[in-house]
């Protein structure tokens, strides 16, 4: 009877540990999937600022200073074609 107490006192010991182990673990990842949310969202807003400063660098580049969309392409990593319409958007709003 003692041992039969006794095992089962390890037994929900041992469930008990197992589940504060798990919550634990659940707990790192979602914090650490909230984190990089943030940071992630934090990139954005940089790509968003930064994306129209160097649109209007690859514009003033190829129509003031004739570089070629290929140059162009080269140095960004911009396909030509992206780079053909970024020109071509300022030719039409400008």
């Amino acid at each position: 009877m003692f041992d039969d107490n006794m095992d089962m006192l390890l037994e929900q010991s041992q469930e008990s540990i197992n589940k504060t182990v798990e919550q634990k673990e659940l707990d790192i990842y979602l914090e650490g999937l909230q984190e990089s949310i943030n940071e992630i969202n934090k990139l954005k807003e940089a790509l968003d600022n930064f994306i129209p400063i160097r649109n209007d660098f690859i514009r003033s580049l190829y129509s003031r200073h004739s570089y070629s969309a290929m140059k162009l392409s080269d140095m960004t990593g911009l396909s030509r074609q992206m780079v053909h319409n970024l020109v071509k958007e300022e030719a039409n709003n400008g």
